[in-house]
């Protein structure tokens, strides 16, 4: 087996069993995983984590996931991997203006097979 970079994923939800299963979903697949709860906690772990990808939940209190994503994308433009994760509205709503900041987006549950056919060309790498 080809030895491959580590890919770090951040995942940002504040519903705790989503944020958790979709870690463990990541592990499994042998990707380095940290959680933030909110998107404050998010903004601090970029820095000490330097994740190249993020997935982001959409309805959060305080900061939204939109504005995280905005913010993520001004301070990391070119060189990050953000996902939308939402549980509403249908695919194709993903696709307005709203979500310009993401690279992509997947509604939740989050179908393990889709995430798989994403995730290995984050940072130009696979999992381990």
């Amino acid at each position: 087996m080809a030895e491959h970079e580590e890919v770090r994923v951040l995942v940002v939800d504040d519903n705790a069993d989503e944020a958790q299963s979709l870690a463990a979903l990541l592990e499994l697949s042998g990707y380095v995983v940290r959680v933030a709860m909110a998107a404050t906690q998010a903004l601090e772990q970029m820095a000490t984590f330097g994740p190249q990808c993020v997935m982001v939940d959409i309805d959060m209190p305080g900061m939204t996931g939109l504005e995280l994503a905005a913010a993520l994308r001004q301070s990391h433009a070119e060189d990050l991997v953000i996902i939308a994760v939402t549980g509403w509205g249908r695919e194709d709503q993903m696709l307005s203006s709203d979500f310009e900041h993401f690279d992509y987006c997947l509604r939740k549950p989050v179908d393990p097979r889709r995430l798989e056919r994403l995730l290995p060309s984050v940072g130009g790498a696979a999992p381990a």
